[in-house]
């Protein structure tokens, strides 16, 4: 695992969410992404990645996988860019949304221009709420989902949080 900024990504499967919180804390870790209810991605300072490895599987994760990522995104390490990001996007004119937005930095709606501005850029160091994000969709009336993309990895994602719904991949593979 090597980074250009220090920084990395790990998937983390088939463990719970608080043993995997509670490694985290140990190594200034933080959980980047709440992908599934079996799949977390940690991210955080590669040394510190590298450390919790034997102390996660240790604790019974059943795989991890790390991820070729240059950063920590989705963390307090991308606080820099975030500042810079922010200030470009407050240049930007923004309408308010015709249809709401659902932000996955909490995955709630959205139509205002302004917060919808925050949002994307509190995405950076904010970790990806995407179980919240499709469970309230799912309550929204969202009954059907589908995923554009080179590999159809969200579709699995959406599966293993609500089997009842459709999903479509329209992707590379």
């Amino acid at each position: 695992m090597s980074s250009v900024f220090g920084g990395g990504m790990m998937a983390v499967l088939g463990a719970d969410v608080h043993c995997i919180q509670s490694v985290c804390e140990s190594y200034d870790l933080t959980i980047a992404n709440y992908n599934s209810p079996r799949q977390l991605i940690v991210a955080g300072k590669v040394k510190d990645l590298l450390a919790a490895d034997s102390k996660l599987r240790a604790a019974g994760v059943k795989k991890i996988i790390n991820l070729p990522v240059s950063g920590a995104f989705h963390t307090r390490q991308m606080r820099p860019a975030n500042i810079v990001f922010y200030e470009f996007l407050k240049s930007l004119k923004f309408r308010n949304a015709v249809k709401e937005v659902v932000c996955a930095s909490d995955g709630r709606p959205k139509s205002s221009s302004v917060i919808i501005k925050k949002f994307i850029a509190k995405q950076m160091i904010s970790p990806v709420e995407w179980v919240k994000t499709i469970e309230n969709m799912i309550q929204l009336g969202v009954s059907k989902f589908v995923e554009i993309g080179p590999k159809p990895i969200l579709s699995g994602l959406i599966k293993q949080i609500n089997q009842n719904v459709s999903v479509e991949s329209i992707c590379d593979e």
